[in-house]
């Protein structure tokens, strides 16, 4: 008898664990906790988009290539949690968006001819072009923090495609 008393305690106590583990993963699903400097530091919510719009905030998941493994060796993500596979979850505004014009330059990133706050360039890296200068085409992006000069974004990684986006997020709390 006891044994049996022993083995409904357990299925009763991994039954509680298994909902509580559903609850926690759709509650967190709704939200993201930003830690990083690309933008201020907190707990944003996260909600399904139907069109991209210029200035919001997205969560994307950037394609592991030459640039990302550079930021990945140079300690960029430390600490994170690479839940896009082999990178993290970036958290970037959509400022270049299908058909706009881009430049990029030692002072900063101009989309269709307007200079974007803080996004002078401070990383000469491999992944940087001086003077380069592209359109945008259908269901490509150009992911930037004009937040901080320092963000790790599309002037370093490139071109975003529409399908590396998941989801629009908004700034619920500063922490």
């Amino acid at each position: 008898m006891k044994k049996y008393q022993i083995l409904i305690r357990l299925i009763k106590y991994l039954l509680f664990i298994g909902v509580l583990i559903l609850i926690l993963n759709i509650a967190f699903s709704f939200f993201t906790i930003n830690y990083s400097n690309s933008f201020p530091v907190g707990l944003y919510f996260n909600r399904n988009f139907k069109d991209i719009e210029r200035g919001k905030l997205y969560i994307f998941c950037p394609e592991y290539n030459e640039y990302m493994k550079f930021a990945e060796q140079n300690g960029f993500w430390l600490g994170l949690d690479k839940s896009c596979g082999r990178t993290p979850k970036y958290l970037k505004k959509a400022l270049g968006l299908p058909y706009d014009k881009v430049i990029i330059k030692d002072n900063g990133v101009y989309i269709n001819g307007q200079l974007i706050l803080n996004t002078e360039i401070i990383l000469k890296n491999k992944a940087y072009n001086k003077d380069i200068e592209f359109i945008l085409e259908a269901d490509e992006y150009f992911m930037l923090s004009d937040y901080n000069k320092y963000s790790y974004d599309s002037r370093y990684f490139g071109i975003v495609s529409k399908n590396q986006i998941k989801k629009e997020v908004r700034l619920i709390i500063n922490l």
